[in-house]
């Protein structure tokens, strides 16, 4: 159970700079690719990326935009909580559901929800 909790909170902070670094990578060489004729699906295929992805490359190289390939950081809000929070909360789960006054020892968002909106 742990090792979840903190796969969500690694999650929660985007990709690793080695991860964003790998993709940027791939950009590039769908750059190239799409230079040599190859169509988006086939760029997807061989990258072993979304053809999604691809096609947005390939729209972004096609503009001309010269800053497709790299990367632009992690998409999203981001971590919404201090660097304290995550300790706290991770001792709040451990404690469990029941001693918080719920009448189950299950976690849902909404009850996680409810303990952020008490330490903000």
């Amino acid at each position: 159970m742990k090792a979840w909790r903190y796969e969500v909170l690694r999650q929660q902070r985007g990709l690793s700079g080695t991860e964003r670094e790998r993709r940027e990578a791939l950009r590039l060489r769908a750059a190239d690719m799409f230079s040599g004729g190859i169509k988006p699906p086939r760029v997807a295929q061989l990258l072993g990326v979304t053809r999604k992805s691809a096609c947005e490359w390939h729209r972004a190289w096609l503009k001309g935009d010269k800053a497709a390939p790299v990367s632009k950081g992690a998409a999203g809000t981001g971590c919404k909580l201090t660097e304290a929070q995550p300790m706290r909360l991770e001792a709040f789960l451990d404690e469990g559901a029941i001693t918080h006054g719920w009448d189950d020892q299950r976690w849902t968002s909404a009850r996680i929800a409810a303990w952020s909106a008490l330490w903000r």
